[in-house]
């Protein structure tokens, strides 16, 4: 059980994965003492999957199987959606000490009706500088490094495509990642796909898992997706990764990661701009 000392400042990572492994990716290297940290069931296997008990103290852990519906309000459209909102609010109202501080990954204003003292990263800039300035204001940091990985690079001889994404939009073209293979014939291309069920594919690969996911990710060269997850990822485990956005209302610029930003990194897809995309990609397999 958490013990409740007053003034205790407290990591509360309850959104979404990539949040969480933004984080990590931001206090890796820097740290002086373990960031005591608040861990939901839903983020337990990917906190070990990264080994996260390097970075954080678990002091407790918290009973939400899923994301809370507090940060997913646009899902509340029916009566069993509602209820579960109500208890998710009463769960958090409940184990929140209102003497302690809680880091948030994101900003939350409907979590204030918890009464907890409530602190996240600010708005309209890059997510790993703003969550940089926010952990060194609240816990102490070693100053030096750059933000996330460093990651260095040469040649990619060998790559990864991670086209899919829980949110369908967000998804590589097939017929963009066909061009890409047909351009690049000197390169070794594979493609990697979740799913529950172990599968085998002669095109494909498919991963299951967190750990599955990483171990893709250090195989490779180079890191081609879509979704944010994986190219976190590869920031925190120091790959390089190159992310193709669809244009669409889900574009976010400032949840880029670091290499991203500093090496352009990324393109954006409108539907018919292949031969852009594939000028980007070029400055890069060479």
């Amino acid at each position: 059980m958490l013990v409740k000392t007053p003034g205790n400042v407290i990591y509360l990572p309850i959104r979404s994965f990539g949040d969480f492994i933004i984080t990590a990716s931001v206090i890796k290297g820097r740290i002086i003492n373990k960031i005591p940290i608040l861990l939901p069931d839903y983020l337990a296997e990917i906190f070990f999957a990264i080994n996260g008990d390097e970075l954080f103290e678990v002091i407790n852990t918290i009973e939400f199987k899923n994301q809370p519906v507090f940060f997913e309000l646009y899902t509340v459209r029916n009566l069993k959606n509602i209820t579960r909102l109500i208890n998710d609010y009463r769960y958090i109202c409940r184990i929140l000490n209102r003497n302690d501080k809680f880091i948030l990954d994101y900003s939350s204003k409907r979590l204030f009706f918890a009464g907890a003292n409530l602190v996240w990263p600010a708005k309209n800039e890059n997510i790993y500088k703003a969550k940089l300035k926010l952990f060194a204001d609240n816990v102490e940091l070693k100053p030096e490094g750059k933000i996330g990985s460093t990651i260095s690079f040469d040649q990619f001889r060998r790559i990864i495509i991670i086209p899919d994404s829980r949110i369908k939009e967000k998804s590589i073209s097939s017929d963009l990642i066909k061009k890409i293979i047909n351009k690049f014939k000197n390169h070794k291309f594979d493609i990697a796909f979740f799913s529950k069920e172990k599968k085998i594919g002669l095109d494909c690969i498919y991963y299951s898992n967190f750990n599955e996911l990483i171990h893709l990710i250090i195989t490779y060269d180079l890191v081609i997706t879509a979704e944010s997850l994986p190219y976190h990822l590869a920031n925190y485990l120091g790959k390089p990764h190159f992310v193709i956005y669809n244009q669409s209302r889900h574009f976010k610029k400032t949840f880029m990661t670091p290499f991203m930003t500093d090496n352009n990194f990324y393109s954006l897809y409108n539907g018919s701009n292949f031969e852009a995309i594939i000028n980007d990609i070029g400055r890069i397999l060479r």
